[in-house]
């Protein structure tokens, strides 16, 4: 499966001894999140372009962006460049389907303090606070939001820095953030309205005060936080495009 050629022969046989460290961060997103999930159990013989192209309507239908659907296009390309090497596959089915265009749609949209601050009360107005603390983290301490943001338990945050965890083909990473003390203030508060839960309880619950799922996040990013986002004058059509 492609999934057992990623994990056993491609990632750690090519991807850590050849790629730079930037670049393994950057594919290891791509896989961990999209690529592993949708179409880690196809068989190689069977990822022909048809399901490749699925996958990236799929992909397109889920919100994510054209800059995300072409890296991980990429990405996907170039582990089946090597398994057509290795095992004599007929061609790379990645290189038969029509990609996104590269060209920018529009420009970056550069958030402000101001329209940060403007996001997080439309959402305490509405009695969301965990909107609200979710907003903040992402805005002030810098996380991925799927790989970094919502796995993060109340051990990563730490007296005045914010520990992130994540993997990288099953291997865990740390990388460490400042804690600024305005958002220390507002963890604080978040944690004692949920009832002071323990270390290992994440930081962020979905709705249902458990982990997030895949459609946790769409949901709250197309519905939660473009609406804030429109309220604080922000374009959020494509939050790809924010950062």
């Amino acid at each position: 499966t492609l999934r057992e050629y990623i994990l056993g022969e491609w990632w750690p046989n090519y991807a850590e001894r050849r790629l730079a460290l930037s670049t393994q961060e950057s594919h290891s997103i791509d896989l961990d999140l999209r690529i592993i999930p949708r179409l880690g159990d196809v068989r190689l013989t069977q990822l022909r372009a048809s399901v490749v192209e699925r996958f990236a309507a799929d992909l397109e239908r889920a919100g994510a962006g054209r800059a995300t659907i072409v890296s991980t296009l990429a990405v996907l390309q170039g582990v089946m460049k090597r398994a057509v090497r290795d095992y004599n596959l007929p061609g790379n089915p990645v290189k038969q389907i029509d990609k996104p265009s590269q060209r920018r749609e529009r420009d970056p949209v550069l958030v402000t303090v101001e329209q940060v601050e403007a996001m997080r009360l439309w959402c305490l107005r509405r009695d969301d606070p965990r909107s609200a603390t979710l907003i903040g983290l992402l805005a002030y301490a810098g996380p991925r939001p799927e790989s970094e943001a919502l796995p993060l338990r109340w051990s990563g945050v730490r007296r005045r820095t914010i520990l992130f965890r994540a993997s990288k083909r099953g291997v865990p990473y740390e990388r460490a953030t400042r804690l600024l003390a305005p958002l220390a203030g507002d963890l604080r508060t978040w944690r004692e309205t949920c009832g002071l839960p323990p270390d290992d309880a994440p930081v962020i619950p979905n709705g249902r005060g458990e982990p997030w799922a895949d459609y946790d996040w769409d949901n709250w990013r197309s519905r939660t936080f473009r609406a804030a986002a429109k309220a604080a004058g922000l374009r959020a059509e494509d939050d790809d495009g924010a950062r």
